[in-house]
């Protein structure tokens, strides 16, 4: 959780690999201090942008979002679903790196 100014961003999720079967993963912005359920990411308020993530090793997935006038504590990370199709085992999505740019 990082306190943000007022303005336009835009996180940039770089994907390293995923091994162990299918996830379902959303790289997100949400204020507050808690990222929403992979479930809510369309219809909970705090969330501030979101996008679904690449399951390509080595893919790039833009985020932007607009924080408000008065400016807010922003928490940024990622949330996924690992049951899309059970009886993969562990699955292993990893990330090279998220930048955060203000436009």
């Amino acid at each position: 959780t990082v306190h943000l100014d007022a303005g336009e961003y835009i996180l940039m999720f770089h994907i390293h690999s995923l091994q162990g079967g299918d996830v379902e993963v959303y790289g997100v912005a949400a204020t507050g201090n808690t990222l929403p359920d992979y479930t809510a990411m369309a219809s909970d308020g705090a969330v501030l942008g979101y996008s679904q993530l690449p399951t390509t090793a080595g893919a790039d997935q833009p985020v932007s979002f607009t924080v408000p006038a008065e400016g807010a504590d922003v928490t940024i990370g990622w949330v996924y679903n690992t049951a899309i199709n059970p009886g993969h085992g562990l699955v292993n999505y990893r990330m090279s790196g998220i930048d955060l740019y203000r436009n």
